[in-house]
């Protein structure tokens, strides 16, 4: 019995450094969406999560949200706080300005894809998570 309860507590041990790495794979993962959409526009990455409308600042932060959204598990709340936000519903609107804009605008869509080939270059895998 006593063998028994010692290997449960080692599989939930295991269970939960397995989760921590998960977590902390996917927060490297937004640190480089962040690293390569600043670089693509000549901006500091904390600039993405600054509280303004400019365009200079806006659109470069409704790519890297819309990367974020693509390539990692995290919600729309946790993904709003990773930006500075306060709602979620931005988180949506900037994946739906995003995705739109890309169908529509030929240089963005060119942009998009640029960057989408720099974050491969730097080890984010292509392979968009599913999401209900």
């Amino acid at each position: 019995m006593i063998k028994e309860d010692e290997t449960y507590k080692h599989y939930q041990i295991r269970q939960f450094e397995n989760k921590v790495i998960a977590l902390q794979t996917e927060l490297d993962v937004v640190d480089v969406i962040k690293e390569q959409v600043a670089n693509y526009f000549r901006l500091a990455p904390h600039n993405l999560s600054k509280k303004t409308r400019l365009r200079t600042y806006l659109w470069p932060r409704q790519i890297a949200i819309y990367f974020t959204r693509e390539y990692t598990t995290f919600t729309l709340k946790e993904i709003a706080k990773m930006f500075g936000l306060v709602n979620h519903a931005t988180i949506i609107h900037s994946v739906k300005v995003v995705a739109n804009d890309m169908a529509l605008d030929k240089r963005k869509q060119n942009q998009l894809n640029q960057i989408k080939l720099n974050l491969l270059k730097n080890g984010i895998e292509d392979n968009p998570t599913e999401r209900d």
